[in-house]
């Protein structure tokens, strides 16, 4: 492109720049494009012949929801895809804020209280640690642990048959598998799984979600760490069955993009705005 310098100017007409491909970039890597003056009637600064240009992948992540005091229930349109699970991941993208003190040191994650329940503290345990409580008792362990003020992903799995229960937290397996006596299907398809409330109302989760999703299988631990997994999935992978991206940015109603059951919040969604990953 061209720019002209008026005389008596020493300020040039506006050049347009158009940079195309941008959705493309590596998301993990930083880009520096040299843009320089090919040639010109009048002499130009060295220092200032050319302009560098910084690009960065696009955030994947730009807008999450606060748990804090609320919490999402189904809306049920196709509740047999969430029943009769033998096989389960269940995973979130979280950033507590802080781990509830009060009603027995419980902050809730998602499930069924009294029945198959992800949940963070308990009575005897730290408030941080997290817990798979079920009908057939309850089982932790000291490494499945989150951190205040970070950004981790959660992913959970779970066996029916063995009773084999998994956690991986920012991808790495953490701990030991842990053996629980519950042996029958998980069936979160009813209107008593929420997203963030388990046995009352106080027992939210002080912190952002988003990212949720339920699986019908039970994923690899290479599958968990699939590049930007931890910030995305394409909607029609095999045995995907409930995600909601918590992206909305407005309103209280999480769209499921399986297309299967969304979910409504039971108080006004405070939502932040966010850069992940973070850089």
């Amino acid at each position: 492109d061209k720019a002209l310098i008026q005389t008596g100017s020493v300020k040039s007409s506006e050049v347009n720049l158009t940079f195309t491909g941008l959705a493309n970039l590596d998301t993990d890597n930083t880009y520096v494009l040299p843009v320089t003056i090919s040639s010109s009637s009048i002499a130009a600064l060295e220092s200032a012949k050319t302009m560098y240009y910084v690009f960065k992948g696009a955030s994947l992540v730009n807008v999450v929801a606060n748990m804090k005091e609320n919490f999402f229930s189904l809306q049920l349109k196709n509740a047999d895809v969430l029943n009769g699970l033998t096989k389960i991941t269940a995973e979130v993208l979280l950033k507590p804020d802080d781990f509830k003190t009060s009603e027995a040191g419980i902050s809730s994650v998602f499930g069924i209280e009294g029945q198959f329940l992800i949940r963070v503290g308990d009575a005897g345990i730290p408030n941080s640690q997290i817990q798979l409580a079920t009908n057939r008792g309850n089982v932790t362990d000291p490494a499945w642990t989150l951190t205040i003020g970070k950004w981790q992903h959660l992913a959970f799995t779970f066996d029916t048959e063995s009773g084999a229960a998994d956690i991986y937290i920012n991808g790495v397996h953490k701990g030991s598998t842990q053996t629980s006596n519950y042996r029958n299907t998980v069936n979160w398809g009813v209107s008593s799984f929420f997203l963030g409330k388990s046995w009352n109302n106080a027992r939210y989760f002080d912190g952002d979600f988003a990212e949720v999703r339920i699986w019908n299988r039970i994923l690899t631990s290479e599958e968990i760490n699939a590049k930007n997994h931890f910030y995305k999935v394409d909607p029609a992978s095999d045995g995907l069955v409930g995600y909601w991206k918590m992206n909305e940015g407005a309103g209280g109603v999480l769209t499921d993009k399986t297309g299967n059951n969304d979910m409504k919040a039971d108080q006004a969604v405070v939502w932040h705005s966010v850069a992940l990953p973070e850089k």
